[in-house]
């Protein structure tokens, strides 16, 4: 599964800075996605730039943004999250608009045992950065 990032770009008539716009939608169906996470990070250093919440049309505007390379981050339970590297330069638009689909997932759970009731398969778990956990595929 794989969510989808498209970034677009408009020319706008503020001086101050890089405004990112966008709107989070779900992958299958195409509708808005309320209460997504977007995260903006710079990328060279774990400094979180801005961490806010689409509204209820699935829409977010961060206004201001410096030149830099920065992670744009979007996630919601129970979807696969999307992560994008965006550089801003002196060629940048004013104005970048993101189009942002995710990707509906499900999680497994439970414990495979023989007919005695006993633990069949034992697999090693990781945790992602996210705290999700998974087991690795070798």
């Amino acid at each position: 599964m794989f969510g989808i990032i498209l970034i677009c770009v408009m020319l706008s008539t503020t001086m101050s800075g890089t405004t990112f716009e966008g709107i989070v939608s779900e992958g299958q169906r195409g509708r808005a996605l309320n209460a997504a996470r977007v995260r903006l990070s710079k990328s060279e250093a774990a400094f979180l730039v801005a961490d806010i919440e689409t509204n209820p049309e699935g829409a977010f505007k961060l206004e201001n943004v410096a030149q830099g390379e920065y992670d744009v981050e979007v996630s919601k339970p129970n979807y696969v999250s999307v992560l994008s590297r965006v550089q801003l330069g002196d060629n940048t638009p004013l104005t970048v608009r993101l189009v942002i689909s995710l990707t509906r997932c499900g999680v497994i759970t439970g414990q495979v045992t023989d007919r005695q009731g006993r633990v069949a398969i034992v697999m090693p778990m990781k945790k992602s950065a996210h705290g999700a956990f998974w087991v690795p595929f070798r």
